[in-house]
């Protein structure tokens, strides 16, 4: 019998009766909340738990705390340290964290342990290790920015360290980029960690600030998110704002313009670049110098070229075919007598005389002089490569020759170590020229987690830091890197495992095997897979056709032409009678049975039926579904919430999906109810709150409520058909 619980008190205790008075649950509690789903939290003697509608305690009232649920999950804290359990009392994560966040974001949970972060997942896997000093409360585009050393870089899901800790400050991923800042500039990474210099693409700046370039009448200028134009349509060209100021262009001329519309600094020069650390590159008769952001002109345009900006308060000035250093009062501090020059870093710059590379100080004083065939662009970890009779060594920044000049090659240190070579031979040298791997090899690649892959006569193992070679270079092939404490190898054109240790965990037996995922490894031997654990142990014996890697517990399996689902025990769970499956995701799996898709759950329920055209993954609760030729999405309770009616269908953005229908595009929400109605010629994605929509050949913004706050009477160019 279903019926509604509400909370009552009695003598201070709380329990529950429904309306008409009958009491359920007796008031035994200190404290209650009211049912949600079929649950309530309560608190007994300072502890707490979580009751059903019958009043049995399925979460016994033994924790400090406990609250919320995520991904069938309820957040507790024993002892001081927290975890999740599930609604049958099991800990899934373990109470071992000093913190952990009380919700998962796409299955993810940020936790902290002994003072550092990292991530586990909603089976109480730690995904990424707890090791960084920070991290992102969750994951943007697939990344989370880390703090390691007091740097920060970007990790994915499984762990790996995809843009190294090497920044002084990370943002979240948005439009495939996240802001950066390095050595005191500001910049942009994109997923690849591939940097845009100085924030070229810097419309997300704009967004930010909360303003749009706009065209109308073939001139351009900028409106605010009101649709009022603080900048009026007249230049003929705008750019983005950076540093609060923007780019325009009249009558063939450059000046800047700032957030209220005013123009700081007048189209008077022949070029200009965007203002960066307070000052800009300018043109003017042929000549470049700098102007502030007051206008002034704080070194004048009289040099040949000068750098893109100031960098340790001096740049680089280029004046009759020679190179010097300027000061932001305009001071000639090195007079222009270098063939090529430098930033500086760290009180140093790179210049070069009659074809020789030294190095001076924000002084002029030549600290190296200008002897060197080649020489480092800045110094890492006080020292510096320098080139001299054909043979490469260090010099520290006073120009002390600190490894003398034997190297047939050398590299920059990093972390203790610089990679050279020597008598064509690879190893790695210290800072003191103590070579602690011995320069023997034919290759050395980068240093994962203190390990190093190697390659020695056409074979290859691996190293530590220290120079210690863990696995002998007696392979064919091998991965670049250690996963879960294994590395993939090859041998006699078999594959297998081998640990730190060099221990063949995994004999060189198999056709191919891939990388782990959540302990278990997929292995391919005589064109059949199966899966193999950390011990090396064949869990799940080699006889199936096809096979994915483990996700949420289970792997899908194809064996005698049909796909069904395994454990991570290799017990067939979900019988093989699909004609094509896909991993778990969110608890569900594509599945496609005569030549209709539908989902199952982990139990091989049918959550969502079988008449789907075709069909898509789940993410963040929904998934994309076609049927006869129509699109709309389900839930993961199987119900159709946005109907099979539209056109076209992009992703949810900010809770919003655009749709098209009959031609027109608008917008629906994540429950299926036209918020924005189907009128525009074109629209895209919502971002911070709104989005660019195209109507009558005109184009404009509207907010998440379907206002137009910047109304339809805008022309196109080039920045708005790319964002379509």
């Amino acid at each position: 019998m279903s019926y509604k619980l509400f909370r009552y008190s009695e003598d201070k205790k709380w329990g529950f009766r429904t309306a008409d008075g009958k009491i359920v649950i007796p008031c035994k509690y200190d404290d209650a909340s009211d049912f949600s789903e079929g649950l309530a939290w309560v608190e007994l003697n300072g502890k707490y738990g979580y009751i059903n509608t019958q009043g049995e305690e399925i979460i016994p009232c033994r924790y400090d705390y406990a609250r919320g649920f995520s991904e069938e999950l309820v957040w507790v804290k024993l002892n001081g340290k927290y975890g999740y359990v599930n609604v049958q009392g099991k800990e899934i994560v373990p109470c071992k964290y000093d913190y952990i966040e009380w919700y998962f974001l796409e299955g993810i949970a940020r936790a902290k342990l002994n003072g550092k972060y990292g991530y586990v997942n909603a089976q109480g896997e730690e995904i990424v290790p707890c090791k960084y000093d920070y991290a992102a409360r969750g994951f943007s585009e697939g990344l989370a920015y880390v703090k390691l050393n007091g740097k920060y870089g970007y990790v994915n899901p499984q762990g790996k360290e995809i843009i190294p800790c090497k920044y002084d400050y990370a943002g979240s991923f948005s439009g495939g980029l996240a802001k950066v800042k390095l050595n005191g500039k500001l910049g942009y990474v994109n997923i690849k960690g591939e940097e845009i210099e100085f924030c070229k693409n810097a419309e997300i700046e704009n967004f930010e600030q909360g303003i749009e370039n706009v065209k109308l009448d073939g001139k351009y200028g900028y409106v605010n998110l009101q649709g009022e134009e603080i900048v009026p349509c007249k230049y003929d060209y705008v750019s983005d704002f950076w540093e609060g100021l923007a780019r325009v262009k009249l009558n063939g001329k450059y000046g800047y313009v700032n957030l209220q519309g005013e123009e700081i600094i007048p189209c008077k020069y022949d070029d200009v670049l965007d203002f960066w650390k307070g000052s800009a590159k300018v043109k003017l008769k042929g000549k470049y110098g700098y102007v502030n952001q007051q206008g002034e002109e704080i070194v004048p345009c009289k040099y040949d070229d000068v750098a893109r900006g100031f960098s340790e308060g001096l740049a680089y000035v280029k004046l009759n075919g020679k190179y010097g250093y300027v000061n932001q009062q305009g001071e000639e501090i090195i007079p222009c007598r270098y063939g090529r020059s430098e930033d500086f870093w760290q009180g140093r710059a790179r210049v070069e005389l009659n074809g020789k590379y030294g190095y001076v100080n924000q002084q002029g004083e030549e600290v190296v002089p200008c002897k060197y065939d080649d020489a480092a662009k800045s110094f890492s970890e006080g020292l510096a490569y320098v080139k001299f009779n054909g043979k490469y060594g260090y010099i520290s920044a006073e120009g002390r020759e600190i490894i003398p000049c034997k190297y047939d090659y050398a590299g920059s240190f990093s972390e203790g170590l610089a990679y050279v070579k020597f008598n064509g031979k690879y190893g790695c040298i210290s800072t003191q020229g103590e070579e602690i791997v011995p320069c023997k090899y034919h290759e050395i690649k980068a240093f994962t987690e203190g390990i190093a892959c190697v390659q020695l006569n056409r074979k290859y193992g691996y190293v530590t830091r220290q120079g210690k070679e863990i696995v002998p270079c007696k392979y064919d092939d091998a991965a670049q890197s250690f996963l879960e404490g294994l590395a993939r190898v090859k041998l006699n054109d078999r594959y297998g495992y081998v640990n730190v240790q060099g221990e063949e965990i995994v004999p060189c037996k198999y056709d191919y095997v891939w990388d782990f995922s959540q302990g278990l490894a997929r292995v391919k031997l005589n064109g059949k897979y199966g899966y193999v654990n950390l011990q090396g142990k064949e869990i799940v014996p080699c006889k199936y056709s096809d096979a994915s890697d483990f996700s949420e517990g289970f792997a899908c399996v194809q064996l005698n032409g049909k796909y069904g689902y395994i454990s991570t025990q290799g017990e067939e769970i979900i019988p093989f009678k699909y004609d094509n499956a896909w991993r778990f995701s969110e608890g569900l799996a594509l599945v496609k049975l005569n030549g209709k898709y539908g989902y199952i759950s982990t139990q091989g329920e049918e959550i969502v039926p079988f008449k789907y055209d075709n069909a898509w993954r789940f993410s963040e609760g929904l998934a994309l579904v076609k049927l006869n030729g129509k699109y709309g999405y389900v839930n993961q309770q199987g119900e159709e919430i946005v109907p099979c009616k539209y056109d076209e269908i992009k992703e949810f953005s900010e809770g919003l999906a655009c749709v098209q229908l009959n031609g027109k595009y608008g917008y629906v929400n994540q429950h299926g109810e036209e918020v924005v109605p189907c009128k525009y010629d074109r629209s895209g994605g919502f971002w911070q709150g709104r989005a660019r929509v195209e109507l009558n050949g005109k184009y404009g913004y509207i907010n998440r409520q379907g206002e137009e706050i910047i109304p339809c009477k805008y022309d196109a160019y080039d920045a708005y058909e790319s964002y379509f």
